[in-house]
C-alpha cells in the first residue's frame, strides 16, 4: 500500500502522492527488498511513515494505496458528503 514493492516508476508516483521524498521512499523501498524478516520490513515501513508531513494522513496512504495498485480508489467521508482526496 505504500509502493515499497512497485516498479521504478509507479514508486515515484506514489511518493509524491504520499508527500514523502522520493529520495527518502527510494531508501526504504532498497531496504524493504534487502530485509530478511518481518522486523527489517516494518523497520522500512517506518521510514515511510517517518518521513510523512502532519496533517491528512490518513488520505495520503488510501491515495498511495490506490497508486499503488493496491486499493480501490478512495472515497472520504465529510459533512458534506463523499469526495475523493485531493480533488
Amino acid at each position: 500500500m505504500l509502493g515499497l514493492t512497485c516498479p521504478c516508476r509507479q514508486a515515484e508516483r506514489v511518493a509524491g502522492v504520499l508527500g514523502a521524498g522520493v529520495l527518502a521512499h527510494a531508501r526504504a523501498r532498497a531496504q524493504y527488498a534487502a530485509a530478511a524478516g518481518f522486523r527489517q520490513r516494518a523497520q522500512a515501513v517506518v521510514g515511510v511513515l517517518d518521513a510523512l508531513a502532519p496533517g491528512g494522513t490518513l488520505e495520503r496512504v488510501l491515495a498511495a494505496g490506490h497508486a499503488a495498485g493496491t486499493l480501490p480508489e478512495p472515497w472520504i467521508w465529510t459533512r458534506r458528503g463523499m469526495r475523493l482526496p485531493f480533488r
